[in-house]
């Protein structure tokens, strides 16, 4: 048996890369907007894996196939966490995703339904 040249192992090598590359859009939450409180760490952290994934699976890789591969003119996506400081998360329709999640009181999220007043 023959040790495994160069080309082979730098093969392996991408495709494990891709392969993490798909495993951590698929899995890991997204913090696009900068988080500021723990409660919206929290927040963000507090979605299920399930939720998530259903998410970037009929959501987000349809979007990402019209609008770069096809090269079409597609509506923004729903985002799946609606912030109180985002006026146009707020006035979109909702989802799936963010019907059980109302906004709280200065940019943070309403976690757990508290309602953000003293």
């Amino acid at each position: 048996m023959g040790s495994i040249d160069r080309t082979a192992l730098l093969c392996f090598f991408a495709g494990t890369n891709a392969l993490a590359l798909f495993l951590v859009w698929l899995f890991v939450p997204g913090t696009e907007r900068q988080i500021a409180t723990m409660e919206e760490m929290n927040y963000v952290f507090g979605v299920t894996t399930r939720e998530h994934v259903n998410y970037q699976i009929t959501k987000v890789a349809p979007w990402c196939y019209e609008h770069y591969v096809r090269r079409r003119e597609v509506s923004p996506l729903a985002p799946l966490y609606r912030w109180a400081g985002d006026r146009e998360y707020l006035d979109s329709g909702t989802n799936e995703a963010t019907q059980n999640a109302t906004a709280g009181q200065n940019g943070s999220p309403n976690v757990g339904g508290q309602s953000g007043t003293a």
